[in-house]
């Protein structure tokens, strides 16, 4: 098994691990926000499960409020939190620097053809926009072999029809591994590698920056998976 598809397979794993965690925590939380039944005349003849936020509560009770305390810490307390922790993991990339392997420069996928990314551009989507005015397709998938062999390898690996993946290339990259117009580099170029799931080589200088936030990402947005399904399903009650 090549380094990109043990990444994949760990990250998978390390990622359901984490989310399951979380996932059955979430009872907890709901149970601390859970307003007071003490005093309540009714308790003693209450036919509601005290347990369960997702139903009808009378409007006469208490616990009619439990939702909206569980969407409030949600959407409010620890959606900001997550948001500030990522804006942390972001930040902390300006204390790594390019080593110049140029292969996020030599090697770049897309699920979509020149002639599709270009269509895309044309039709307003920045990325698609960006992405054509300095990438290339290779003429041929031996080509792109020789930036990324490792990667290449695990996706004829993992998919029935590799045709189905365009690769690409920098046509501002020069011999010397230097960009002929870096000053002006695209937001796409100076944001990579912009959360750390990217796939990486071990010769990207970057490579440190994502071993070191990789797991609190994955923790990160398994949490926000969870929140914005737990969001809908009460806002839908």
């Amino acid at each position: 098994m090549n380094d990109v598809n043990f990444d994949i397979l760990n990250t998978k794993k390390l990622y359901r691990k984490i989310f399951n965690n979380i996932l059955n925590s979430m009872p907890m939380l709901f149970e601390k926000l859970r307003p007071s039944c003490k005093n309540c005349k009714k308790i003693n003849s209450c036919k509601i499960n005290r347990t369960n936020p997702f139903q009808n509560f009378d409007k006469n009770c208490k616990l009619k409020f439990w939702r909206h305390n569980i969407i409030n810490a949600l959407e409010n307390d620890l959606s900001k939190d997550i948001l500030y922790k990522l804006k942390e993991i972001e930040n902390d990339k300006d204390s790594f620097i390019c080593n110049r392997c140029t292969i996020c420069c030599r090697f770049a996928t897309s699920e979509y053809d020149y002639k599709k990314l270009k269509e895309k551009a044309q039709n307003g989507d920045n990325f698609a926009k960006q992405f054509v005015s300095i990438f290339i397709p290779y003429d041929n998938i031996d080509e792109a072999v020789k930036a990324y062999p490792d990667y290449v390898k695990m996706l004829k690996e993992n998919l029935n029809d590799i045709n189905n993946i365009y690769f690409y290339h920098c046509k501002k990259l020069k011999e010397n591994g230097l960009c002929s117009d870096y000053e002006n580099r695209l937001q796409i170029c100076r944001d990579f590698p912009n959360n750390p799931f990217v796939l990486l080589p071990k010769s990207c200088g970057y490579k440190e920056w994502k071993k070191n936030h990789h797991i609190e990402a994955l923790l990160l947005h398994a949490t926000i998976e969870i929140i914005e399904f737990y969001i809908n399903k009460l806002k839908n009650v």
